[in-house]
């Protein structure tokens, strides 16, 4: 497992690999049904169970994670696409900007939903416009490092 260590003696942080063994049990359920022709819909659970040797939770690993999602196609080039993704709350930790002490924190949990329309132009070229975190949340997948808020995005996909 890879860990952000402090060596106080160059004041920086290096990633390192830590010592003895992690354990994760868990497990993954994913469903997904073509409802109409032109309409499929999909959902899927994980839960993790991950502990390091010491039997305490792992850092930065959240124990439920859940989706929902839906695509739309109503002409063979033409497909639109809505999803939602649930992450549970994440054990993690803060340091102290003068004394480098460590503290424990939890980043909290959140759902955040997107979008995207896309069309094919021909077998080379896709168009396309999406936007992510529809509703504007605030959230954490690392604590202290805030998640774009909503963000649309325009482009072009070309395939060889």
């Amino acid at each position: 497992m890879i860990d952000a260590q402090y060596d106080a003696s160059t004041y920086k942080y290096q990633y390192v690999n830590l010592n003895g063994t992690s354990v994760m049990k868990g497990i993954e359920l994913s469903y997904e049904q073509q409802l109409l022709q032109s309409l499929l819909m999909g959902a899927n659970y994980t839960y993790v169970d991950a502990k390091g040797e010491d039997g305490e939770r792992l850092k930065k690993r959240p124990r439920y994670q859940s989706s929902l999602y839906a695509t739309y196609m109503p002409t063979n080039k033409l497909t639109f696409n809505v999803n939602g993704t649930y992450i549970g709350s994440r054990a993690d930790v803060s340091f102290d900007p003068i004394t480098y002490a460590q503290k424990d924190e939890e980043t909290g949990n959140y759902f955040v939903a997107s979008a995207k329309a896309s069309y094919q132009i021909d077998k080379t070229w896709n168009v396309y416009l999406k936007a992510n975190n529809l509703f504007d949340r605030y959230y954490q997948t690392v604590y202290g490092y805030a998640s774009a808020g909503r963000s649309v995005y325009a482009g072009a996909e070309a395939r060889f």
